[in-house]
């Protein structure tokens, strides 16, 4: 079971160290004998003046201190009614009366400590910011997405909007894939049909001229092929004569088999 007075008395002495440090809270005046006046939150200690700073503190001895000028103090105010609730209810109301007195944050504070006694405290809950949506307490990110909205570079948009700016997004991809698809079968294109001229023109040289590779081959356009004064030629075959003689154990005139004489 939650101890109320525990959790407020520990509330209580957390607030009262940071009393100093709050924001926007009436300050009292210190005029030094030199002239100088500071602001801040004055304590007077036997013979020195404590001048107490967001940043820190600076300590005078009273001697160097022409005069000291108090304001409202509203945080002082502010722990003597915080001891003086009871409950919810009552801490509700100091924070109320510290959000009137400019001290948001002290108020803030004390509103988490009445959910902390009252989770379902609809005044605490809606002066912070919350919202009940299928009776859950939402506030912040989990509210507005909640609510219908999503976070697109940290900003808050409609779902539908951000919804028609991802289709967006789609389709300029895509069309940006079909573009570069379009432009590289283009560039194939060319270069298939750049190697087809080539490969044209290098036949037709071949079937002009014959020529392969270096050497000489046996195809040549009809051009050469008609042309009388362009005929190749076989080369011309020696011509063997028989000697007049076989010779032999004996010698017969040549011919002489031929004309039916027989050896002896």
């Amino acid at each position: 079971m939650l101890d109320v007075k525990k959790v407020m008395k520990s509330f209580l002495r957390v607030l009262a160290l940071s009393l100093p440090l709050a924001g926007g809270a009436a300050a009292d005046e210190l005029v030094l004998k030199n002239g100088a006046a500071l602001s801040g939150v004055v304590r007077e200690e036997g013979d020195k003046v404590v001048l107490v700073l967001d940043f820190g503190t600076m300590t005078f001895p009273r001697s160097e201190v022409r005069s000291i000028r108090k304001t409202e103090d509203p945080l002082t105010e502010l722990v003597e009614k915080l001891r003086t609730a009871k409950d919810a209810k009552g801490y509700f109301e100091v924070a109320l009366w510290a959000r009137e007195k400019g001290l948001d944050t002290r108020a803030n504070d004390i509103l988490r400590k009445v959910i902390a006694l009252d989770p379902d405290h609809e005044g605490a809950r809606k002066a912070l910011g919350f919202q009940k949506i299928d009776g859950r307490w939402l506030e912040g990110d989990e509210l507005m997405m909640a609510r219908g909205f999503l976070k697109v570079n940290g900003r808050w948009l409609p779902k539908d909007t951000v919804e028609r700016m991802q289709q967006n997004d789609k389709e300029l991809m895509i069309e940006n894939e079909r573009r570069q698809t379009a432009e590289r079968i283009a560039e194939l294109q060319h270069d298939l049909e750049s190697a087809r001229l080539q490969i044209e023109r290098e036949r037709q040289d071949v079937d002009r001229w014959g020529w392969t590779g270096g050497l000489w081959g046996g195809s040549f356009s009809p051009w050469f092929q008609n042309r009388s004064w362009f005929v190749l030629q076989p080369p011309a075959q020696p011509t063997v004569q028989p000697p007049p003689f076989i010779l032999g154990p004996t010698s017969f005139p040549a011919g002489a088999l031929r004309n039916g004489a027989s050896r002896p």
